[in-house]
């Protein structure tokens, strides 16, 4: 069993012990009595081996704060929680979900092990709404000898930029079904799930048009609009739910973490 596994273990085991509500003295326990800090983005510097972990609900714009990110930091390697969990669903070829989280974990700490290896920093995009994925993530990295950055889409953030985001996940969905629909007869379901980043791509290419073009005639599709619709009011409820209001108060977002930031 790997260090990351280890601790999603451990932190499953004490956060089911208290009926699944995190408190500040559980931090306290678990991290120690370390102040967060909290600094400007536009003053956030990497002087040691460094890992940034972007918080934030489906649909908030954490894939593409990532990619981004990357372009203009080379030295850091993107580590996809998705993009794990698609290699591990072609290598298990299992829907069991247990099985794939434990394969898909060794993936992601491969991941930072190779980014260790090879002297780089790392940031992470996937669904790291739970605490206690979160707190096993960051205590492994800190194992590690990671410096931490947590990044946290606000709601105000969520309401300036979610409509753009909403509408590209739409495009991608919508791409990505009608690509898997044409070739359903050809992709085992391991390879539809890993179509899905590169989906509009895919579409353009079934269709003999540009990427622009494709993006423009899916844009106009009207079950696009509704799921950018739907997308960007279930991003919001989420936000607003008291399940997210509780991990807030009780700063579940900065677990353990050196540096925290707020777009």
């Amino acid at each position: 069993m790997g260090l990351l596994q280890q601790n999603l273990t451990k932190f499953t085991r004490i956060y089911e012990q208290t009926n699944g509500f995190i408190t500040d003295n559980m931090l306290v326990s678990w991290f120690g009595k370390s102040a967060v800090k909290r600094t400007e983005l536009k003053d956030m510097t990497f002087t040691k081996r460094s890992a940034v972990v972007i918080v934030g609900v489906s649909g908030s714009g954490k894939t593409h704060l990532a990619r981004e990110f990357i372009k203009v930091h080379p030295n850091f390697v993107l580590c996809s929680h998705d993009e794990c969990y698609a290699k591990a669903m072609i290598d298990m070829r299992t829907r069991d979900e247990a099985q794939l989280d434990v394969r898909m974990t060794e993936y992601l700490e491969r991941m930072i092990r190779s980014a260790v290896k090879h002297n780089n920093n790392v940031i992470f995009d996937g669904l790291f709404v739970s605490p206690v994925v979160r707190a096993a993530l960051i205590n492994t990295l800190r194992t590690m000898g990671f410096e931490i950055h947590v990044v946290y889409l606000t709601l105000e953030h969520l309401n300036r930029h979610l409509t753009d985001y909403s509408i590209l996940k739409a495009i991608q969905t919508q791409a990505h079904r009608l690509h898997s629909l044409k070739h359903k007869n050809e992709l085992s379901a391991q390879h539809i799930v890993t179509n899905r980043h590169n989906a509009v791509e895919l579409f353009a290419e079934d269709n003999n048009l540009t990427v622009d073009q494709a993006i423009d005639m899916l844009a106009s599709h009207p079950e696009v609009g509704k799921m950018a619709l739907d997308n960007y009011q279930n991003a919001v409820n989420e936000v607003e739910s008291h399940l997210v209001a509780q991990q807030e108060s009780a700063k579940a977002f900065m677990l353990g973490t050196d540096y925290y930031y707020e777009l």
